[in-house]
């Protein structure tokens, strides 16, 4: 059956999504500034006339209680600032004016009055007003009127005898016409809005591909591990993000290496471990059925032992697979390690009394607890001592021997066979490890034993190792902490 590739709907690339936020931000921007000069500007223009001359007026206060030439110092702001000031004493009387040069506003009495009334009326005492002059044939000039009332004594600086009371100064300034101006804006900023644009679209494109450059990399990178390329390799540079991106596919890509070739390797050795008694006992049965008297006892011992063997290698493939699945459960307890030792070398020493074998463990004499799982555990020393008998020497011999290393208690296996290549050691607890069997083998081994307990001792948090010299034998032992140190006394 040929299987349709699967489509679905693809986002655009992350350079071209980074491109679009770009430029949207560059468009927020410009409709900020845009908004600012068509909105506000008039607005702002007006507020800093208005600041102009409420300072003017609190400054020409201060010269008429300093005692200061008002008239010198009136002249003198409203050149500066195109400002026009008038004077009034008492009694509303005209007492000095200043007029800017571009002739100011002329103030009639009634708006003279106008204001010195409405700024008597102003809890500051002072009022703002501004008008429109002109006609519809012109552009119109606004112009802002400001009062402020003040109190005058009946002689000023400058002027010499005035009337004496609450006194008013009065300040107009011309609001220019904002047209011609704005208009000269409006052009000078769509030259530079379409300046930026194109600077920001370049700088955008430019940044958008070095961002997108690291995602690229690794997205083709990727595609070749999916098709089982393991050694391909990510950059880990680049910002932050990205590189540890890469360096945890790397790590992932060097895993899946591993476990590859562990599943090569795994098949080929099963297969290889399946293959070999099959053929013996199909050997064997093909013997027994065309050769008269080969039906005896010694030839279907061989094939029993064939099956057992292929029944452990089975088994052990299962709990292995159990145990790295964490589908067997952890079952903790306190139990006294000294009975359950006791217990397993008295039960070996049953079991193998008829080949000769002796599982010598001496009794440490107290009970020493220990918080684990009793049933894994026991696992671990069935496996150890499985893996000892395979390599048994001479004087079929097993030593399981214990020792108090600060707070925990170290159990060994030890045996006297052929031991092992100091080059060997640091494979032994992979997966598929197992030295060349004979044929006719005196114990099962699936070659899974130590990989078994390995996982165990791992998920129980136990450090564990082997000593060993290649024709004087093997110490395998592992460390489990203890919980009851007062029976160490």
């Amino acid at each position: 059956m040929k299987l349709e590739k699967k489509t679905s709907k693809r986002m655009p690339s992350v350079k071209w999504i980074f491109f679009g936020y770009c430029v949207i931000l560059m468009v927020i921007m410009l409709v900020v500034v845009w908004t600012l000069r068509l909105v506000f500007v008039d607005n702002t223009y007006e507020q800093v006339r208005t600041a102009i001359a409420e300072r003017t007026s609190i400054e020409l206060s201060d010269v008429l209680a300093s005692g200061k030439d008002f008239s010198v110092v009136a002249c003198d702001i409203s050149t500066n600032s195109d400002t026009s000031i008038v004077l009034l004493d008492g009694k509303g009387v005209i007492v000095h004016s200043a007029i800017s040069k571009y002739q100011g506003y002329p103030l009639t009495a009634s708006e003279l009055f106008e204001l010195r009334q409405f700024a008597e009326k102003d809890n500051k005492g002072c009022y703002a007003k501004d008008i429109d002059i002109g006609d519809s044939s012109q552009s119109k000039n606004k112009v802002l009127l400001y009062a402020k009332n003040i109190t005058i004594g009946n002689y000023i600086e400058g002027i010499g005898p005035v009337n004496s009371g609450t006194g008013t100064i009065v300040i107009s300034c011309r609001i220019a016409p904002m047209s011609p101006t704005i208009k000269t804006i409006n052009v000078e900023l769509l030259i530079v809005t379409i300046i930026m644009v194109v600077f920001a679209c370049i700088i955008a494109f430019v940044l958008a591909r070095h961002v997108s450059k690291p995602l690229i990399d690794i997205s083709q990178k990727s595609s070749r591990l999916a098709k089982g390329d393991y050694g391909v390799r990510f950059s880990e540079e680049g910002y932050k993000e990205v590189s540890e991106l890469a360096e945890t596919l790397n790590y992932t890509t060097i895993e899946l290496g591993k476990t590859d070739r562990l599943r090569r390797d795994l098949i080929a050795n099963v297969s290889h471990d399946l293959r070999t008694p099959l053929t013996m006992i199909r050997g064997y049965v093909e013997m027994m059925r065309d050769i008269p008297n080969e039906n005896n006892a010694e030839n279907m011992d061989v094939i029993i032992k064939e099956t057992d063997y292929l029944t452990c290698l089975v088994r052990d493939m299962l709990d292995l697979s159990k145990l790295e699945s964490n589908v067997v459960k952890l079952n903790l307890s306190n139990f006294c390690m000294d009975e359950l030792l006791t217990d397993v070398s008295d039960r070996y020493n049953a079991m193998y009394k008829s080949k000769g074998f002796t599982f010598e463990y001496v009794p440490i004499g107290k009970c020493i607890m220990v918080h684990s799982d009793r049933v894994l555990l026991t696992n671990v020393l069935y496996n150890l001592i499985n893996n000892a008998i395979n390599h048994i020497g001479d004087d079929k011999n097993i030593n399981i021997a214990t020792e108090i290393i600060d707070d925990k208690l170290r159990v060994h296996v030890i045996d006297k066979g052929e031991g092992i290549e100091e080059s060997k050691l640091e494979t032994i607890w992979d997966r598929y490890y197992k030295a060349e069997r004979s044929l006719k083998r005196e114990s099962v081994g699936s070659g899974l034993g130590l990989s078994i307990v390995k996982t165990i001792l791992s998920r129980l948090n136990c450090t564990y190792g082997v000593k060993s010299k290649f024709g004087e034998g093997s110490d395998f032992f592992f460390d489990i902490t203890i919980v009851d140190c007062d029976n160490m006394q």
